[in-house]
């Protein structure tokens, strides 16, 4: 009864608030991980739907998400009240990508936005780096940070962490040392990821480096929790797949969209059991040549 009480306020709050999105913002259901740990999984499947995990503390609540947008960021807020009655103080968002969505939309007030500080500025400029205008995308982050940043809630140490490009290249993962719990936005998810805007190039060593953290729980932006390192494994096996054959195809002077037809990951169907057939996302080997012709330069 009060997670429907919490969901019918929530639409009410946001039918009058006419800069919540144009677009039914997310609706939650709050899964107990472990004591005042939970993971806010969407109800409805969705191309921005992700997992925000929700961390209780002595004084406040963190919510760490992946693409969380303000209306959702809002929705969210008010579901938490059916599990603490403590606020929400802090949001991680695990990267950014698409600037221009939700487009001047800002966070609840009262709570900071912690991300990494190329994420804050891929939001306020452009690729040439000239300012975007006001109200053209999302609010920055109002809590920058580039390689760690640590907060200590009460009892509970909260570690947030960048370990080098992946999914995009300001991935930020948050581990809880105390519960051996670690977040990991799309940078490991349950299944195959979205490399249409990755850094492919170095996704493999950064996995490499998250593998150093010590933890026993995966809280992945999209899909379900799981435990171990077994996924990193897989992931890093398919991406050394994708980097090599891509790479050989392309450099036999074969077109974008031949490479993605021909690239046969049909081999990891054992991990990724949606692999049915030879063929990968145009738009990964798209980012990729672009990296091999471009490589990024280092941090």
């Amino acid at each position: 009864m009060e997670r429907v009480f919490a969901c019918l306020l929530t639409a009410l709050l946001l039918a009058a608030n006419p800069t919540a999105s144009a677009q039914s913002p997310t609706r939650y259901r709050l899964d107990k991980i472990t004591d005042d740990v939970y993971l806010a999984a969407p109800g409805a499947p969705g191309p921005d739907a992700a997992n925000v995990a929700v961390l209780v503390s002595d004084q406040d609540v963190m919510l760490v998400g992946t693409h969380l947008f303000p209306a959702d960021a809002r929705a969210l807020v008010q579901e938490v009240k059916s599990v603490t009655d403590k606020p929400v103080r802090y949001i991680v968002n695990t990267h950014y990508h698409a600037a221009s969505t939700a487009a001047g939309e800002t966070f609840p007030a009262g709570i900071d936005v912690i991300g990494h500080e190329l994420a804050r500025k891929t939001l306020l400029t452009d690729g040439a780096g000239k300012p975007r205008a006001v109200g053209s995308t999302v609010a920055p982050p109002t809590v920058g940070m580039t390689t760690r940043l640590t907060l200590y809630r009460g009892e509970r140490e909260i570690r947030i962490l960048f370990v080098g490009r992946g999914h995009s290249d300001n991935d930020l993962v948050v581990l809880l040392p105390r519960e051996r719990i670690i977040c990991t936005g799309d940078l490991l998810v349950s299944g195959l990821p979205d490399m249409s805007a990755g850094s492919i190039t170095e996704w493999i060593s950064t996995l490499e480096s998250l593998k150093l953290q010590d933890f026993d729980t995966v809280l992945p932006g999209r899909g379900a929790p799981f435990k171990g390192k077994q996924k990193i494994d897989a992931l890093q096996s398919y991406l050394r797949d994708v980097l090599s054959q891509t790479t050989e195809l392309l450099n036999k002077g074969l077109s974008v969209e031949e490479a993605a037809r021909r690239v046969d990951l049909t081999i990891h169907a054992k991990d990724y059991p949606q692999i049915t057939r030879p063929g990968v996302d145009v738009n990964a080997v798209r980012r990729l040549k672009t990296q091999i012709e471009d490589p990024p330069p280092p941090f």
